[in-house]
């Protein structure tokens, strides 16, 4: 696998990712009189410029996240796809039989076949959705500060240059 290619399994685990920012982020709001707003603020700040500044960010992780985003729309179409499918398959493997169950019975089976894949989507979704952005977040909050200071792109991203050259000569 090519050092470019980073997954959410090769993050660090979210806790790590949690306990060090919050510490780093309760050591830069000691000195503010509101210390959960400006842990806030700061926060939203960075999701706010990674979002806009997209292609500033390192090519490993401009990767991840649109490989991840490409994995949550299979996922989605698969979670919604997937309990037509096994109702279809119930109703022929049952030969039309299961309308003769007691209502409670199919009412259990049904919501069963669209539920519990809808559900491990939405938490999949939501633990990596969280462990990029924490990453993220763990990992360019300093830099964004200084690059607001000196407007600087190889403070964001040292191998722009070479990533650059990369990307024109793939061209």
């Amino acid at each position: 696998m090519s050092k470019d290619k980073l997954k959410i399994d090769d993050l660090p685990p979210v806790e790590e990712i949690l306990k060090r920012h919050l510490n780093r982020q309760m050591a830069l709001a000691a000195n503010e009189p509101d210390p959960a707003s400006a842990i806030h603020s700061r926060v939203s700040i960075v999701f706010g410029f990674l979002f806009q500044n997209f292609n500033l960010m390192e090519k490993k992780d401009r990767y991840l996240a649109t490989n991840t985003l490409r994995q949550f729309g299979q996922y989605g179409l698969l979670a919604f796809l997937s309990p037509l499918y096994l109702n279809i398959k119930l109703g022929k493997i049952t030969f039309g039989k299961i309308f003769d169950l007691p209502k409670p019975l199919r009412f259990t089976i049904r919501t069963t076949i669209y539920v519990l894949p809808i559900a491990l989507y939405w938490k999949y979704t939501f633990d990596s959705y969280n462990r990029i952005s924490y990453y993220l977040a763990d990992k360019y909050m300093d830099r964004i500060q200084l690059f607001m200071k000196f407007n600087d792109p190889k403070i964001m991203n040292p191998n722009i240059e070479i990533e650059e050259n990369e990307d024109s000569d793939a061209l």
